[in-house]
Order: structure tokens, then C-alpha cells, then sequence
């Protein structure tokens, strides 16, 4: 019998069979049967499809293989991809433990990222989850690995389309498990653009704790601009960033899904930074290199912490409008909370404990009358130290600021954010003014020719106010005016202890000094002031609501200053200097009660001696003014052409003197000007169209004495709010009035040179009616006409004589008919006169039946009227009388005596008496009339 056992009845044949069955099950079976639940499971979790190019398991090692495997969404998008994943299993761990992998391995997965409207677009997952709780279960994984990855992400989720290609990325995760055990792992990766990342360290899936160090090398700016820019890849109202970044730190969170991560930077690198807007106008930033050590970012309590920045060699640029605007767009930026759900309304916070910036370069471009006007401001340095937006919290600032050669401002002091407040001190040191010539509003019409400034200030800003106190100082100073012409120069202006108050609206200055300050007031062709083109005349509109500015100065100091007055609208130019002002104004005040002290000295055309003083209150709403003014010996001459252009008349020599009082309460101006002209010798009359038609010279020769003084008082008054005021106006018609009054009624003016002169009428003479006789007072004005012209040496005394006296007429004729009447005096016409004489000459005239009609007529019952007749009688004999050439004869008589008596008696030359021919004059006049000539 053969000892032979058949082949299927020993065991290592059906170890072999089972070896055999287990291997076609596990090479071949699990793989098919696994495709179904395989695919089930991705429709359902990942909305998609999936294929591979092959499944593989190894039922030996557990092990299974997926090569060629790629994930599309339901719209066929592919947006998962590897070339092989290995993931080997432990069978008896996961048996009898946990679900436990020694190994998963990813060779060139390619993942494919987009996220549109905030949520992610590829690929779609699923939220739902298992009821019954079986997605929670213990995983351990021996190793993580990716080689080779890379990863697609784009983002259309802000009205724009972000690309970012990561490639070349290595992942190694040791030890992965969802158990409380802290794993390492390691994560690196490149961009499309070469920029590096690398993250190590631990992770705690069980509590969601996190523990890594990262690190970023090479970014560029632009790549990071890209995420935070808005839908026209701007920022901040730039759109063109350049600049690389590396930056080393670490990150930590526990229980992630809760808490946000604690990030910190412990150093962080900006390289050749430069941010361009897509505005030429628009700021300009460009930093070689600015550094950021040891930030923390706890986003928990929203607060930043960064130790220390500091950049060198900073260059910026703005642009500054018309209206003294920053040209820039809106940032963007609002202010608000940052909430979450553990600290719904906790403001973000951030300190900085230092600040450090060498050579920064600032660039400014303001913009005047459509040109740009470039000044470049140097800050040599610049610190803050503990800079942070918490309340009250007060950091400190120091910066040094270079404007060009020797120009420096210096700034010091403390800054809070919450609320934001400034308290600094600013020395500024040779700033030149004129470099700052594009600052100056339009409507001002100056410009700097030089100037330098220097002040020492302590300012404040608090809550939106602004105080600023301290000295300020102005060298060298001079300013040109629209005509390109100096308008003002001061040597040296110091304000001593100054103050301004936006919160009181107040400003308070000490003393103001000013050193040779000299002024220039031209009158162009066209008489325009030049004073007048320094401004717009344009009403600013003001809120009548609102508080008025308080402004004091308690003094204001002039030494050796000097003013110039250019006339050119008259030919040949007028000029005038007011040189060696020296003196003060004390105590001026916007308050209304307050009144200024003033007391001014200076010489007018270097010689005339100039005093002013009295009070002003120019600031205050209600004006008021109490001043003298006094010259002494001002020179005419140079009066010439104004007196030759609109007097009619030039002057050749002479001085005044002048003793001017005004005063002006509220609206109401009123004046009295003294004038006191000292030897006035006008030239011959010219032929000016725009001279007013005055006999100025008798009026000259009127008011000057024999010393050849000129005494005028000229008073005005008018009402400065008038739309009409003038006040040369005023003077001029004051002037016009005395002028054409004084040569109206010379002897009115004339008889205030002798005692008693203003009761008595020295225009004529009366003398005895119909003889030239004179009586003793008429005798006598010939006295005061002596003494007058002894007083007025330049007058000439001019007679005429009244030939048709009514009181001459009737005494001529009387005279007449008496001698015919061979009588002595007029009779009384009474009932005993006696009628012969009368009879006889009427007859002889008139005839006898002429007489016998009138006798007839004065008789009433044969009676005859003798009273009434005879004074008939000798009313018609006197009409009968023609004493035209005895009435001739008589006023030359006169004329000859007077003459005869002022020449002879009181040695009066006679080239200063003419006789003038007898012209109409009323028949009532004096018989000798006087007038005056020169």
C-alpha cells in the first residue's frame, strides 16, 4: 500500500490553497469590491467624481496603491490630481486598537483651489454629517508625506480674480493621530513667483493645538498686495507695489476652531519697497528698507505688539492742492470694532514701543495757478517711543527736520491717540520764507522775496484745537507785490511771547518789534493803490453765531522804520519818505472798551518833523480813534504837481506846518486840520483841464501875513459808513468851500487882522451925500485898510467909486435948485411959506398956463393949499434936475481924495492902489467900494 497521502490532504497544500485564495481575494477582490464604496463616498462628501488609472492592495503588507487618481466636480472640473498615493496599513493594530496607518505617501498631487463669493467653488464638500456619529474615530498615521505637491488657488471671491501657483511642496507630518498627543510636521513650499515658505513645529489634533515657527523668504509685495488691494488691485489709492519681504516668526493657538492663533514676528524685512499710484498727484512711497522686530498679533484680544521699526533713506511724495489738500484718495479705512464671538465689542489695540527712522525724504508739490512748486523736506531723524492707540496712554516723539542748507526744525514732545492730543516743543531755526511762495493763498497778491524765519513754540493740538505760545522771529525780510515791486521790507521782527488759542479763539501777543522796516505805496498810471491789489475784494461770509476772536497786543515797537509814497498817475511823479519812525502803540484789543495808547515820531522828506499819539482801537468791531498829528516844516515843493494839476497853480516854494486832530466814534469821523503855511509862493496859473476854477493866489495872498505865514483851520466831519465817503473827498470840499468864501467876502477875513475889525464893513466908504467930505468913522476904516495892508503885504487895494448914489442924486439936486431958488435950505412946505421964488423958477421951467392948471388944482373953494402946493412945486423943479455931471465930477473928487490919503497920509505905495473904472453898481452901495488883488 503506497505511504503516499494525497497532495490535498496535507496541510502546507492548503496553506498554499489559502495563501493562494487570501492573495486573489486581496490582489484582485478588495480592490473591485472597494471601488464602489470608494466612489459612493466622494460623490457624497466632495461632490465628485473619481478616477484612477489604477487600485491596488497588498494583502501581505496591507499596503494599497492608487496611481494616476484625479477628483472632478459635478461640472467636470478637475481640482484633484496625483500621480501616486501609497497608504500602508496596520492590520492588527487597527484590529484590535485604532484605526492606525504606518505610512501615507502623495508622489505630485496637484490641488486645484477656488473659492468665488466667499465659499469655496472647487472643490464643493459636503456638510453633512454621519447621525449616527461615526465620523468621530481614532486615526493613527505612522507618516505624513507629500513630494512633489502643488497647489492652485484662485480666488474670484472680491469682483476680481486672484492666481497663485504653489509648487514644489513637501509636507512630512511624523506620528499624525487624533489622540492628545502632540505631533511634529513640516511644511515647505515655493510660488509661481520663486517665494518661499517654510512651517514647522507640533500639532495636537485632539485639542486643535498648534505650535510652529515659520518663515518666509523673498515674497514680493505685490504678490501680498494682491489679497488685500480692492477690485481695481488698489490700496490705499495705489496700485503698483513692488518690493520683497522676509519675515521670520512663530504661531500658536489652542483649540483652533475657537480661539484664533497668537502670531509673532520676530523679524520681518521689507526690501526696496515702493508703492505707485495709478495718480500722478497721488502720494508716492518708496523705502529701501524698513524693518519690524518681535511683533505679536493676539487676535484673541485684538491687540498688536511691536517692539521696534525703523527704516532709513524713506522717500515720499505728496501733492498739496489749491486748497491746501492732501491729494490723495480715500483710504478706505473706517475705524470701528473688531468683534468675535468670545469679545463681541472689544476694540483692536496695538502698541509700538519704538519707532526709528533716519533720512527720510519728504517731497511736497503744491499746487498754485495750475504750476507745481516742489520743497523737499529732510527728516534726519525720527523717534517714537511707546506709540499705542490705548487710552491716554502718552507716547513721546522727537524729530529733526532739514528744509535746505542750515534750516532746521526740531520737534519734542508727547502724543496720545485715544483721545489724540500733541504737546511739542518747535524750535525752528533759518528757515528762508521765500522758498514757501506757493503756500501763500491766492487772494493774497505777495510774494517772499527773502526772509528768514526762526521761532521757538510750545504747540498743542487737543481734540480739534489748536494753542500754540512761545517767540517767533522774522530776519531780513521782503516782500514784493503783484508788480513784482518791494512792497515791504523789515530787517528783524520779533514777536516776543506769543499765544494763540483756537479753543478760546484767542490771540495774545506780548511785544512786537519791529526793526527798519520799510514800506513801499505805490499809485500805478491808473491810479490803483498798490495797497488795494494785496487782496481779493471779496466778502468772506461769517457765521454771526459764532464767537468772535479775542486779539491782543499789548505792544507793538517801531525803530528807525521808513515808508515810501510813489505817485505815477501824475506827471512828474510825486514821491514822499517817511524815514525814522520810532515809537510804539501800546495795548491794542479786539474787546470794544479797549483803546489803544499810540506815540510815533519821524521825519517827512528827511527834514519835516513828524509826531503822532493819541489813541486807536482798530481791532474791535466799534472803531474809535482820538489822534494828533503833527509835522513841522514839510517842504511844498514836492506838492507841486498836485497843486499844478488839480489847483491850477504849482508851487514854487514854501513849508507847513501841520496840527491835525481826528476822531472817529463808531461811524462818525470828525477833524480839524491846522495848516500853517510859512512863505507859499504859487507859480503861474496852468493850463490843467482837471483844475478847479479858485482864485487861489488872492486867496494866498489874503490869508499871508507880512512874515509870510499862512494860517488855515479846516474842519470836517462825515459819516464813514456813507457809500459816498471820501475822505479826500471831505478835504477837497472843505477846501473849495474856505477858498471861494475867503475871495466871496476877502474883507470878512481881513477885518480879523485890526481890533474890532468884525463889526465893521471895510468893503467901502460913505462919504457927506453929494459932497466928498468924509465923516470921522468913515475916516477911521481908512486906518484899519492901512493897517491891513502893512499886515498883507502882497494884497493890492483896488477902488471904484458909485457915481449914482441915490443919497448923491437927491443932495446934488437939491444943492442945484436952491442956488436957482436964491435960498439956503429946503423949505417948509407949510400955509406961510413963501410962494415967489417957487412960482418964478416953475414958470420959467414949465410956463405960466402950466402953473395957473396946478394952482387951480391945489385950490378948493377959493381957497388955495399953500403946504401941499408948494411941495408940488418943488417936486417937479427937482425932477427937472440932471445931475449926471456933478455926480461924475464928484466921484472921481472922492476917488482922488482917497487915494490922495492913503498914499500921502499913511504911505501906502501906490503901486498898491488902483483905481478902477466905475462899472454898475447898485445905486445903494457904498460910495468908495474896496476889493482885493494880488
Amino acid at each position: 500500500m503506497d505511504s503516499k497521502k494525497p497532495i490535498y490532504k496535507s496541510i502546507p497544500f492548503w496553506i498554499v490553497v489559502l495563501i493562494l485564495l487570501y492573495s486573489s481575494l486581496g490582489f484582485f477582490t478588495v480592490p473591485y469590491f472597494a471601488k464602489n464604496p470608494l466612489q459612493d463616498f466622494v460623490s457624497k462628501n466632495l461632490n465628485s467624481s473619481i478616477t484612477y488609472k489604477s487600485f491596488k492592495f497588498n494583502p501581505f503588507s496591507f499596503s494599497t496603491t492608487i496611481e494616476d487618481i484625479e477628483l472632478k466636480s459635478n461640472d467636470g472640473t478637475p481640482w484633484f490630481h496625483s500621480d501616486k498615493i501609497y497608504a500602508n496599513l496596520n492590520f492588527w493594530q487597527t484590529i484590535f486598537s485604532d484605526f492606525s496607518f504606518s505610512s501615507i505617501q502623495f508622489e505630485k498631487p496637484h490641488y486645484r483651489l477656488q473659492t468665488e463669493n466667499n465659499s469655496a467653488k472647487y472643490p464643493q464638500l459636503s456638510t453633512q454629517k454621519s447621525s449616527d456619529g461615526t465620523d468621530d474615530f481614532a486615526l493613527y498615521i505612522g507618516e505624513i508625506g507629500i513630494d512633489k505637491g502643488s497647489v492652485d488657488y484662485i480666488d474670484s471671491s472680491q469682483n476680481k480674480t486672484i492666481n497663485l501657483e504653489l509648487k514644489q511642496i513637501l509636507f512630512n507630518h511624523q506620528k499624525f493621530t487624533t489622540a492628545d498627543v502632540d505631533t511634529n510636521f513640516n511644511l515647505s513650499f515655493i510660488t509661481n513667483h520663486d517665494e518661499k515658505a517654510n512651517i514647522h513645529g507640533t500639532l495636537n489634533f485632539a485639542k486643535l493645538n498648534l505650535i510652529a515657527d515659520w518663515q518666509l523668504e523673498n515674497w514680493k509685495v505685490k504678490t501680498v498686495s494682491e489679497f488685500i488691494s480692492d477690485s481695481e488691485n488698489e490700496l490705499m489709492g495705489f496700485n503698483e507695489f513692488s518690493g520683497q519681504i522676509d519675515s521670520n516668526g512663530t504661531v500658536s493657538t489652542t483649540n483652533l476652531v475657537n480661539n484664533p492663533p497668537l502670531i509673532s514676528i520676530q523679524n520681518l524685512v521689507v526690501s526696496n519697497f515702493k508703492a505707485n499710484p495709478n495718480d500722478e498727484q497721488h502720494p508716492k512711497v518708496e523705502i529701501p528698507r524698513i524693518q519690524i522686530n518681535n511683533a505679536t498679533l493676539e487676535s484673541e484680544k485684538n491687540n498688536l505688539t511691536i517692539e521696534s521699526i525703523s527704516s532709513t533713506d524713506a522717500k515720499f511724495s505728496v501733492t498739496i492742492d489749491e486748497s491746501y489738500q492732501l491729494l490723495m484718495k480715500d483710504l478706505g479705512i473706517h475705524s470701528s470694532p473688531v468683534e468675535n464671538e468670545s469679545n463681541p465689542s472689544k476694540e483692536f489695540s496695538f502698541r509700538i514701543n519704538n519707532i526709528n527712522a533716519e533720512n527720510t525724504l519728504l517731497k511736497t508739490n503744491k499746487l498754485k495757478q495750475s504750476e507745481t512748486f516742489q520743497q523737499d523736506f529732510t527728516l534726519q531723524s525720527l523717534e517714537i517711543n511707546n506709540l499705542t492707540n490705548q487710552d491716554s496712554q502718552k507716547a513721546t516723539i522727537a524729530t529733526l527736520i532739514n528744509s535746505g542748507a542750515n534750516q532746521n526744525i526740531d520737534v519734542s514732545g508727547e502724543l496720545t491717540l485715544d483721545p489724540f492730543t500733541l504737546d511739542s516743543n518747535l524750535n525752528v531755526q533759518n528757515v528762508s520764507i521765500e522758498e514757501y511762495n506757493s503756500w501763500i493763498p491766492e487772494a493774497v497778491k505777495l510774494s517772499v522775496e527773502k526772509g528768514v524765519l526762526s521761532a521757538q513754540q510750545k504747540v498743542s493740538f487737543n481734540d480739534k484745537q489748536f494753542t500754540s505760545s512761545g517767540t517767533l522771529g522774522v530776519d531780513e525780510l521782503k516782500l514784493l507785490d503783484n508788480n513784482n515791486e518791494l512792497f515791504l521790507g523789515v530787517n528783524n521782527l520779533s514777536i516776543n511771547e506769543s499765544s494763540v488759542d483756537f479753543i478760546q479763539k484767542s490771540i495774545m501777543l506780548n511785544q512786537i518789534q519791529i526793526n527798519e522796516a520799510s514800506g513801499n505805496l505805490t499809485i500805478s498810471e491808473d491810479k490803483q493803490l498798490n495797497l488795494s491789489g494785496i487782496t481779493n475784494n471779496e466778502e468772506n461770509e461769517s457765521n454771526s453765531s459764532e464767537k468772535d476772536w479775542l486779539i491782543e497786543i499789548k505792544q507793538i515797537e517801531f525803530v528807525d522804520g521808513q515808508t515810501r509814497l510813489l505817485d505815477k498817475s501824475i506827471s512828474p511823479n510825486y514821491s514822499a519818505q517817511l524815514s525814522k519812525l520810532n515809537g510804539t502803540i501800546k495795548g491794542l484789543s479786539s474787546e470794544n472798551l479797549s483803546k489803544a495808547d499810540v506815540d510815533l515820531t519821524g521825519l517827512l522828506d528827511e527834514y519835516a518833523d513828524l509826531k503822532i499819539n493819541g489813541q486807536i482801537n482798530p481791532l474791535s468791531d466799534e472803531a474809535y480813534t482820538d489822534i494828533k498829528i503833527q509835522v513841522q516844516d514839510l517842504g511844498l515843493q514836492n506838492f507841486s504837481a498836485y497843486s499844478g494839476k488839480y489847483l491850477g497853480f504849482p508851487v514854487n516854494r514854501g513849508k507847513v506846518d501841520l496840527d491835525l486832530s481826528y476822531k472817529l466814534n463808531k461811524n462818525i469821523l470828525k477833524g480839524e486840520n491846522n495848516l500853517q503855511f510859512k512863505q507859499l509862493q504859487l507859480g503861474d496859473k496852468t493850463n490843467s483841464k482837471e483844475a478847479v476854477n479858485i482864485p487861489l493866489k488872492l486867496a494866498v495872498s489874503l490869508l499871508t501875513d507880512g512874515k509870510g505865514i499862512m494860517k488855515i483851520n479846516l474842519p470836517v466831519s462825515g459819516n464813514i459808513d456813507d457809500p459816498d465817503f471820501s475822505y479826500g473827498g471831505l478835504v477837497i470840499k472843505a477846501f473849495f468851500k474856505l477858498i471861494t468864501g475867503i475871495v466871496a467876502s476877502p474883507f470878512k477875513i481881513l477885518g480879523k487882522l485890526v481890533p474890532n475889525g468884525d463889526n465893521i464893513d471895510l468893503s467901502g466908504i460913505n462919504f457927506i451925500p453929494g459932497s466928498d467930505q468924509l465923516s470921522e468913522a468913515e475916516s477911521n476904516k481908512l486906518n484899519a485898510i492901512d493897517e491891513i495892508l502893512k499886515k498883507r503885504p502882497a494884497l493890492i487895494l483896488e477902488m471904484s467909486s458909485n457915481p449914482n448914489s441915490v443919497e448923491d442924486i437927491q443932495a446934488i439936486k437939491q444943492k442945484s435948485l436952491l442956488q436957482k431958488l436964491g435960498i439956503s435950505e429946503k423949505p417948509e412946505f407949510s400955509q406961510e411959506i413963501e410962494l415967489k421964488p417957487l412960482k418964478q423958477q416953475f414958470i420959467t421951467i414949465f410956463g405960466k398956463d402950466k402953473f395957473e392948471e396946478a394952482e387951480v388944482q391945489f385950490t378948493n373953494e377959493n381957497q388955495l393949499d399953500k403946504a401941499i402946493f408948494s411941495q408940488y412945486l418943488w417936486e417937479q423943479l427937482i425932477n427937472e434936475e440932471h445931475p449926471a455931471e456933478q455926480l461924475q465930477t464928484l466921484a472921481k473928487s472922492r476917488l482922488q481924495i482917497v487915494q490922495n490919503k492913503l498914499i500921502e497920509e499913511f504911505n501906502i505905495s501906490e503901486n498898491r492902489i488902483f483905481l478902477k473904472a466905475n462899472a454898475e453898481i447898485p445905486a445903494d452901495s457904498q460910495h468908495i467900494q474896496f476889493s482885493i488883488a494880488h
